[in-house]
C-alpha cells in the first residue's frame, strides 16, 4: 500500500468580500443599514441641500465686512453684515481688559483650551491630570487677576 499524506495543511486566508470594506461600506453600514437609518439619511441631505447653499450665500457670498451701516441696510436681506465684528472684534473678545496686557486673557484661555482638548482623549487619562486642573486653573486666575509674579494688577469692575 502507498503511504498517503494525510496531514492538515491550512489554505492561506482569503480576502474579505470587495464589499465589506471601504469607504463605501462603511457609508452603507452607517447610514443606509436600515430602512430607517436611509429614510433619516435623506431627509438630512435633502435639507443640507437645501439649506447650505443659501446660507453659505449670506454669510460668505454677499456679506458686507466693510463697518459701513449704509451699505449693510442696503444689503441687509441678501447677506449679513460682518462690519460690527471687524470694527469691536477686539472689544467682544477682550471686553475693556487693558490693551498692553491683552496677552494675558489670551495665554490663559489657550491653557484652558488646551487642558481641555487633552482631558477629552483617552491618552491623556493619567493620575497627573486632575492636579493639572488644580495648576491650571490657577494659573488662569493668576495671569487674569495680576498682582503675582510682577503682573499689574487688573481690577474685575
Amino acid at each position: 500500500m502507498a503511504a498517503t499524506d494525510d496531514s492538515f495543511r491550512p489554505i492561506a486566508p482569503r480576502p474579505p468580500p470587495s464589499s465589506s470594506i471601504g469607504v463605501a461600506a462603511w457609508v452603507r453600514r452607517s447610514f443606509f443599514a436600515s430602512p430607517l437609518n436611509a429614510a433619516t439619511s435623506l431627509v438630512v441631505l435633502a435639507v443640507l441641500a437645501m439649506s447650505v447653499p443659501p446660507l453659505f450665500n449670506w454669510l460668505v457670498l454677499y456679506a458686507v465686512t466693510a463697518p459701513d451701516p449704509e451699505l449693510c441696510r442696503e444689503i441687509h436681506a441678501y447677506g449679513a453684515c460682518w462690519g460690527v465684528i471687524t470694527e469691536k472684534g477686539r472689544l467682544i473678545v477682550f471686553g475693556r481688559y487693558p490693551f498692553d496686557e491683552q496677552w494675558r486673557p489670551l495665554v490663559a484661555s489657550a491653557l484652558l483650551v488646551a487642558l481641555l482638548v487633552c482631558s477629552c482623549l483617552r491618552a491623556f487619562w493619567k493620575p497627573w491630570l486632575a492636579p493639572l486642573w488644580v495648576v491650571v486653573l490657577a494659573l488662569f486666575y493668576a495671569l487674569m487677576r495680576g498682582g503675582l509674579f510682577g503682573l499689574s494688577p487688573v481690577e474685575t469692575s
